[in-house]
């Protein structure tokens, strides 16, 4: 059977955009967008710096660190206000690239669980915003699961010695602006010793995006008097 040249043509354009993000190069083989290994960022990285943190609640007894206390990936609170007003979001901004995440939390003792949320926002002056590899560069000394657009990219244990430990994965930023979501623990050998976070976002070979910076926004379910 002969197909329209107008479906024919249609057909090797998208088997052309299919094969974009993976050219072959010179060997024939596919080129990824990030290096192996993943560099450091380098020092004029924004880290980040203005948030919202909500929490703490106590592992669920049958789920642990598992149980959503937030509609994790839509981030939706799942709490009223008459029900529960210490667990509203609290805002923050830092000079300091650690987020302050365990001295805003109401409960300072015993094994809790927390949330902190923030925007790798973006400025492109061309208005098309077309989507950006770039890097996360994580820090931890708790247990901690990050969520980019709703979904998990990092998931890491907490640090068996409490120290601190980076992790750096790949990602790719849509938009002008990504949400971030960080649930984080502490309390017990499993926990960790603190919620202790610092994040940066980089270009693949470590340098600073250009007009990249954190933000915040009011999604759904943020309690109105914040």
């Amino acid at each position: 059977m002969r197909l329209p040249r107008t479906l024919v043509s249609t057909l090797v354009l998208l088997a052309a955009c299919s094969q974009a993000d993976d050219a072959p190069g010179a060997s024939g083989k596919s080129v990824s967008q990030w290096p192996d290994p993943l560099p450091a960022h380098a020092d004029d990285v924004p880290f980040m710096h203005k948030g919202l943190i909500v929490g703490s609640w106590p592992p669920d007894e049958e789920h642990g660190f598992d149980h959503e206390w937030l509609d994790e990936e839509g981030l939706r609170e799942v709490f009223t206000m008459h029900k529960a007003s210490r667990r509203s979001w609290r805002g923050f901004t830092s000079s300091d690239a650690i987020v302050p995440t365990d001295s805003l939390l109401t409960d300072r003792r015993g094994a809790m669980i927390g949330y902190v949320y923030s925007l790798i926002s973006r400025v492109d002056e061309s208005g098309l915003f077309a989507d950006q590899p770039a890097v996360l560069h994580v820090s931890h000394r708790g247990r901690v699961r990050i969520r980019i657009d709703g979904r998990v990219v990092v998931d890491e244990p907490a640090t068996p010695d409490g120290d601190w430990r980076e992790v750096r994965v790949g990602v790719t930023l849509t938009g002008p602006y990504d949400v971030v979501l960080a649930k984080l623990s502490r309390g017990d050998d499993e926990l960790g010793a603190s919620m202790g976070l610092k994040l940066r976002v980089s270009a693949p070979d470590g340098s600073a995006l250009p007009g990249q910076d954190w933000n915040t926004m009011r999604p759904p379910g943020i309690p109105s008097d914040l």
